[in-house]
């Protein structure tokens, strides 16, 4: 079944189809042909249910991403326009490329 998806400002969609990413989709309107549609927020970091290694097999997906590896004993700080935003303990994060004035420091806790 053919269906119309409407992808607003400042989100992109991640068409999934059988487990992976097969499109991302900009600001618009698209006609899809199967698949399901996941939106994202692009002025917030990347978070979902599918896993990001799979995500990222996508080079469309990498080319928007910027993935942070938060080793033990470290802390992320994010900062947006030289605002500290959020604080990040050990982990793997993904923040869209979007927000033009982002910085991340890695800190020893």
């Amino acid at each position: 079944m053919m269906k119309r998806v409407k992808i607003e400002a400042y989100k992109v969609g991640l068409v999934v189809k059988n487990g992976s990413v097969k499109r991302v989709l900009d600001e618009g309107a698209h006609w899809l042909w199967g698949g399901e549609v996941k939106i994202f927020d692009t002025m917030v970091p990347f978070r979902s249910e599918l896993d990001l290694d799979i995500v990222l097999k996508n080079e469309d997906v990498i080319s928007r991403l910027e993935v942070i590896t938060v080793k033990e004993n470290q802390l992320l700080l994010v900062y947006e326009n030289s605002i500290l935003k959020e604080v990040y303990i050990t982990g793997r994060y993904a923040f869209w490329n979007s927000i033009e004035d982002r910085s991340c420091f890695r800190r020893k806790s």
